[in-house]
């Protein structure tokens, strides 16, 4: 039997989600609502973590098509960190969620320009190019970026699962 929720629990479960890096997007939603509808100032209550709580909830709300939360956590995250390229990853993901997955490259592009190093943008291009069935891209941007960051287990999961993917489909 689960215990019952309470604020701190769902606090707690909302930092260890963010800190493990979980993506959860309904349970964060949940955990969100609950907390609002106990009065939960969570600027106040996270403090510093807010503003990494703010990223946490928008992803969620892409995820499980709440524009208006998603909206609302990048008003408030560009007005704390204007120009600061992870808010800019976050308008990427929401022109992904909209479907405008040309102006999500064209801005990663922009971003990758000036931070060449972004680790969240290389990831993100390669999903995008998932998404749009250019294995082939997807391969490149990912062999590009484990030039650099060749320590990333999770890169490389991803390349033999596109190289795999590349194969079946020449099986057929």
């Amino acid at each position: 039997m689960a215990a019952p929720k309470t604020i701190q629990t769902s606090l707690e479960t909302l930092h260890r989600l963010r800190v493990r890096k979980v993506r959860a997007s309904q349970e964060v939603l949940d955990h969100v609502e609950f907390l609002q509808e106990k009065g939960v100032n969570l600027k106040t209550k996270m403090g510093d973590d807010y503003w990494s709580f703010l990223e946490q909830l928008t992803a969620a709300s892409l995820d499980l098509g709440r524009d208006d939360v998603a909206e609302d956590c990048l008003n408030q995250l560009n007005e704390r960190f204007p120009d600061s390229p992870r808010v800019q990853v976050l308008y990427g993901m929401r022109r992904e969620a909209a479907g405008d997955l040309a102006g999500a490259l064209k801005l990663y592009d922009a971003i990758l320009e000036v931070e060449e190093a972004h680790v969240g943008i290389w990831k993100r291009r390669v999903a995008v190019y998932r998404q749009l069935g250019d294995t082939k891209r997807a391969v490149d941007d990912l062999c590009h970026y484990l030039d650099t960051f060749y320590t990333d287990v999770e890169g490389w999961l991803e390349l033999a699962d596109l190289y795999a993917s590349r194969y079946e489909l020449s099986l057929f």
